[in-house]
C-alpha cells in the first residue's frame, strides 16, 4: 500500500541511501508533543507494546482516501499534486505493509494532550481511549476517522521509499 510520508529536505539524500528508519522522536521538538507521547507510550496496550507500537518511536504517514490526501490538521482531503505545493518539507510516496501499519485519531490525541496541559485527572482514560480505538491499516475503512494518521511500525528501506518532492 502507497501513503506518504514528511521529512526535512536534508534528510533526502541519507533516506535514498538508507532507507526511513524508524527513531525516537523524528522530527518532533515541541515539548507538549513529546510529554504527551511519552505519557501514551506509559499506557499501551500489552498487544501494542509487543506489535512494537510507540507513539514515539514510529514512522508517520498520511492516510489516503479515494485518491485524496487527509491533512492531519483540519481532516481536509486533497490531490496529491495540491498536497505537494502546499507542503514546506521534502514529500515521499513509501510502500508499507498494511497488516504492521495503524491508524490513530488525532482528535484523540489532542484530547490528551490537552488533558495533560491543563492536569486533568481524565487523562489516563483518554490516552486508554486513545490506544483501544487504533485501528490496523488493513481494517481501516475510508472517512471512519476524520483526522486520521498512519504509525508505521518499522524502517523501510530505500527500495520502498520514492522522492516526490525534495523541495
Amino acid at each position: 500500500m502507497i501513503v506518504y510520508h514528511e521529512v526535512s529536505p536534508e534528510a533526502v539524500s541519507s533516506i535514498r541511501e538508507k532507507g526511513l528508519k524508524r527513531t525516537s522522536r523524528g522530527e518532533k521538538s515541541d515539548d507538549a508533543i513529546a510529554q504527551t507521547d511519552q505519557f501514551l507510550d506509559a499506557h499501551r496496550l500489552p498487544e501494542l507494546v509487543d506489535a512494537s507500537v510507540s507513539r514515539d518511536n514510529n514512522l508517520y504517514a498520511y492516510v489516503v482516501e479515494d485518491e485524496k490526501i487527509v491533512s492531519i490538521t483540519d481532516g481536509a482531503r486533497m490531490s496529491l499534486e495540491d498536497f505537494i505545493q502546499q507542503s514546506q518539507q521534502a514529500l515521499l510516496s513509501i510502500e508499507v505493509d498494511p497488516q504492521r501499519c495503524y491508524v490513530s485519531d488525532l482528535d484523540q490525541y489532542d484530547a490528551v494532550q490537552k488533558a495533560l496541559e491543563e492536569k486533568n485527572s481524565s487523562a489516563e482514560r483518554l490516552a486508554r481511549d486513545y490506544w483501544q480505538s487504533l485501528i490496523r491499516l488493513n481494517a481501516y475503512e475510508q472517512g471512519a476517522i476524520k483526522r486520521p494518521e498512519i504509525m508505521v511500525t518499522y524502517s523501510l528501506p530505500s527500495s520502498a521509499v520514492r522522492v516526490l518532492k525534495e523541495k
